[in-house]
């Protein structure tokens, strides 16, 4: 077991990853909030060299020490919103001195002002109390009129030099960009090792049920029921289990970038990128493990490019169920209306994924559906990859009569009538309906539609425009909320 960061540290590395683009204007609330004396001490001299480094660094304090409070070299007190006093921290002492509330010796001059002249801790009764409040506003109308305050307000009226652009510091270029992204992401996946046993154990045992549920399938007639529902399952399931997964766990993800993204500190194809390449094992490894349990105990084709063929269409579903669930959650701004919403996008897909209905019988106006389903074309890869070359057979009880069988004879070798038809005779069961994998096909329609590499190229398609999507869903999305953040900024001074 690992410590985590301690307070300090998680403060001093917030306050770093809002230096990455080099600002020229930090804000700070309370910086030093639940710290101890010695960190809250670090936090506002690290503070402080920047403020000497050339960077202007606003913050409000809470409960400063002494030694904390003389690091400031400017100091704004407010009181009842209005400004009590302005100028250089040191000074405020002998300011208040002057005015007649000196501040006792050993006395921290932060707890002074709190204590003994914004508030009284002494007061007990109504008049004590409406005393404290005068000698606020007696101490509010000074600084106003102070030739101070007066200086101030015309300094406020002049406009200052500004920023100059010179100074600004562009970004990380891309290739530092997706490095830094990449590394951070790589080692956040490897130090979550419950993840990692989570899809393990995932993988495992969705594999081992569907491999139990359909265990061993024969070739009879009654086996191509099942094996259509098993490999079907593998699809849905595949992509389910992709989709719903990403859409749990880039949401949260996604407010991070956000607030990285609204600083600067890159772009947005560089942290998709990154990202995608860093979850490609994982999308890799765990869909052939779970592929290949399945795979060896239902019992297909015993043949290894069957197998490999098999295993890549898995691992090229999951990866499509896992474009097409960032997709959906870079649609929405919120992960609740995101997870209530996907099983909207889902569940027609998995409908007219050619296991529920038949490809050629959807009707007109929602054919265009099935063209954007990932299980309709995995569906159709597994099943010509494992109908292809199988040889069907039909049990005795499985064969249904025909003319072409012949009577059936008794034991006089006469013909038996046959009793609901009066006129005929009863014929022999011979007739197997289905004896090769290919008319299974074509009960699918799938003899005559796209061959298997069309499949598989179709599905690597869909990969490749979901992910589209889901980058220019993501780039609209933060570019929305920048407008947003940038039209509340140009109010601010009007609203006020």
């Amino acid at each position: 077991q690992h410590g985590g960061v301690s307070g300090g540290e998680r403060k001093r590395c917030a306050i770093a990853m809002e230096l990455i683009t080099n600002p020229s204007v930090i804000f700070l609330d309370e910086p030093t909030s639940g710290l101890d004396t010695f960190t809250a001490y670090s936090v506002c001299e690290t503070l402080r060299q920047l403020a000497q480094a050339g960077r202007t660094v606003v913050a409000t304090i809470h409960q400063p020490s002494s030694d904390v409070f003389f690091l400031f070299d400017n100091l704004l007190l407010l009181a009842h919103g209005q400004v009590l006093y302005q100028g250089s921290a040191a000074e405020s002492v002998p300011y208040f001195s002057e005015l007649g509330y000196p501040c006792p010796r050993y006395t921290n001059p932060a707890d002074h002002i709190f204590m003994r002249i914004l508030n009284d801790t002494e007061a007990m009764t109504e008049d004590d109390r409406a005393a404290a409040a005068g000698r606020v506003q007696k101490l509010l109308h000074h600084y106003s009129a102070s030739p101070r305050a007066r200086e101030i307000a015309e300094q406020t009226q002049r406009a200052g030099p500004g920023v100059d652009v010179s100074s600004v510091v562009s970004t990380a270029n891309f290739l530092t960009q997706i490095t830094v992204l990449f590394g951070r992401a790589g080692r956040n996946a490897i130090r979550n090792r419950l993840i990692v046993r989570a899809k393990m154990g995932q993988s495992c045992f969705m594999g081992l049920l569907v491999g139990l549920i359909y265990l061993g399938l024969k070739t009879n007639q009654q086996s191509i029921q099942d094996r259509n529902g098993a490999l079907f399952f593998v699809a849905v399931n595949m992509t389910m289990m992709a989709t719903f997964g990403v859409i749990s766990a880039f949401g949260p993800e996604r407010l991070v970038f956000e607030r990285e993204r609204s600083h600067g500190m890159y772009s947005t194809l560089a942290y998709f990128l990154s990202k995608m390449l860093v979850e490609l094992p994982h999308n890799i490894i765990f869909p052939v493990i779970q592929g290949t349990i399945a795979y060896w105990m239902l019992g297909l084709q015993a043949v290894a490019d069957k197998w490999a063929i098999f295993t890549f269409g898995v691992v090229l579903l999951n990866n499509t169920g896992t474009a097409m669930g960032t997709m959906i959650t870079c649609i929405f701004p919120n992960i609740e209306v995101t997870l209530a919403i996907a099983p909207l996008f889902i569940m027609p897909l998995m409908l007219f994924g050619g296991f529920f209905i038949n490809s050629n019988a959807i009707p007109i106006y929602l054919d265009w559906l099935k063209y954007f389903s990932p299980m309709k074309y995995s569906f159709a890869a597994f099943a010509i990859n494992e109908y292809t070359g199988l040889a069907l057979h039909c049990d005795p009880s499985e064969l249904t009569r025909k003319a072409t069988c012949g009577p059936q004879l008794d034991a006089n070798n006469h013909t038996i009538p046959d009793p609901s038809h009066p006129g005929q005779v009863v014929y022999r069961a011979c007739y197997c309906a289905n004896v090769d994998g290919q008319q299974v096909l074509k009960s699918l329609s799938m003899d005559s539609g796209l061959t298997l590499a069309q499949n598989l190229g179709t599905l690597a398609g869909l990969y490749g425009g979901f992910l589209l999507l889901a980058f220019l869903l993501l780039h609209r999305l933060v570019a929305a909320k920048e407008r947003s953040r940038a039209k509340l900024l140009r109010a601010g001074p009007a609203a006020a």
